[in-house]
């Protein structure tokens, strides 16, 4: 069931960040599974999908070490500028810097993707 405050939400969400020139470009990158009747194991490749989002830094008390690495960064993207929704088995590239998400979530709102990612 989706919530009540997707859609008309989510584009307002975006529409006033934009204005603000707060996101950049974000590009996720997903590992297309193979041919599993391709005799050499042929990879399928990747696939890059754009969108916009932040970086945000962790606060030094949320960083445990186990759960929360000391490269982590928590990376937000705007949901109705990507056309999937990003996983733990993706990587996301923002200004130059590659991580490799750790965890994926949708925000109550249904407005942002929060991902956890890691140098």
């Amino acid at each position: 069931m989706s919530s009540i405050l997707e859609g008309e939400l989510a584009e307002l969400v975006t529409d006033a960040l934009t204005d603000a020139n707060v996101p950049r470009d974000i590009v996720v990158t997903r590992t297309l599974p193979g041919n599993p009747y391709d005799p050499d194991g042929g990879s399928g490749g990747t696939a890059d999908y754009v969108g916009k989002g932040w970086v945000e830094n962790y606060a030094d008390a949320d960083r445990d070490g186990a759960l929360i690495g000391i490269s982590d960064v928590r990376v937000i993207i705007l949901t109705t500028t990507i056309a999937i929704a990003p996983s733990e088995a993706d990587s996301v590239t923002v200004g130059g810097e590659t991580y490799q998400v750790i965890n994926a979530a949708r925000d109550a709102s249904g407005a942002l993707y929060e991902l956890q990612a890691r140098r």
